[in-house]
């Protein structure tokens, strides 16, 4: 069968796959984004991080679309979301970490950032992820429409 083979060639994506490619793609942005931060003075953290966040679930989502020839279906987005939003948890909270001050000043500023930031990032985080998944579906479908199907140039071409 066609769709066996390309599973067994590794042309399909699996979930853990796209988990573990958005938490290296969304790192990777965070890193280059906080690096240019310097030239964007303007910018908000929480700008940076939303763009970081929604261009990493974008990439992901829509390579899984793409690979798969099908969107999530609604237990693989609710576990994407899910993953996705402990991902972003985890690297927020490492970046009030600092690595020349004592535990205790580190557990203080993890302490402030779960009362403060965390709630609304966490809400506003999660709204972002979620549309994004599904606009990346849907974006995804629509290029996959537009695909002709596989075999029909030959059959146009003999014709």
């Amino acid at each position: 069968a066609p769709g066996c083979r390309r599973f067994l060639t590794g042309l399909f994506m699996t979930l853990s796959a796209l988990i573990r490619r958005f938490a290296v793609a969304y790192l990777l942005s965070l890193v280059c984004s906080f690096l240019l931060l310097a030239y964007f003075r303007n910018s908000s953290t929480l700008t940076i991080t939303t763009a970081a966040l929604v261009a990493s679930t974008l990439y992901v989502c829509q390579s899984f679309c793409v690979k798969n020839g099908r969107a999530l279906n609604r237990r693989e987005v609710l576990q994407a979301w899910v993953a996705f939003l402990t991902i972003d948890f985890v690297l927020q909270g490492l970046r009030f970490i600092s690595f020349n001050a004592s535990v205790g000043e580190n557990i203080d500023r993890l302490g402030q950032f779960a009362t403060g930031e965390l709630p609304f990032m966490a809400v506003f985080h999660g709204i972002c992820i979620f549309i994004f998944i599904h606009l990346a579906g849907k974006i995804a479908a629509k290029k996959l429409l537009a695909r002709p199907a596989a075999g029909t140039e030959q059959k146009e071409l003999d014709s």
